[in-house]
């Protein structure tokens, strides 16, 4: 938590052997939890919890690249972080399409699998805050 402090960020996604006790100390201190749900068809959320932030990712497993159709997402009326598929090249449209609370984006990002793009990072984000 405290690393999220320093950064400013209002979500964070607990992992590993500890991630219920971070999930809520998180909460604790104010944050939204990610919790990923996959997309394979509409989306109904209401198994998630108040206290989660819905990560919905394509229904693919890590970091394919894949998209999903954002259409499923229509009538969806809590904030959600939209995954899946996301870069540089699609993510003002994705945010314009379904306006989600945040976005999140691995493999568009890169230039080789597992390395980040700097260039590709800065464009992406600068997209994503030009709308």
């Amino acid at each position: 938590l405290h690393l999220a402090d320093m950064a400013d960020v209002g979500a964070v996604q607990p992992h590993g052997a500890h991630a219920g006790e971070a999930a809520a100390a998180a909460v604790a201190a104010g944050l939204a939890v990610l919790r990923p749900v996959p997309v394979g068809g509409p989306v109904d959320l209401a198994a998630i919890s108040g206290d989660e932030l819905p990560l919905l990712d394509s229904d693919s497993i890590g970091g394919t690249g894949a998209t999903f159709d954002w259409s499923w997402l229509d009538g969806l009326e809590r904030p959600f972080v939209l995954a899946g598929g996301l870069g540089p090249g699609n993510v003002a449209e994705a945010i314009e399409r379904v306006g989600p609370w945040g976005v999140d984006a691995s493999s568009g990002l890169e230039s080789a699998p597992g390395v980040k793009d700097l260039a590709k990072v800065a464009e992406f984000v600068q997209r994503a805050k030009a709308i």
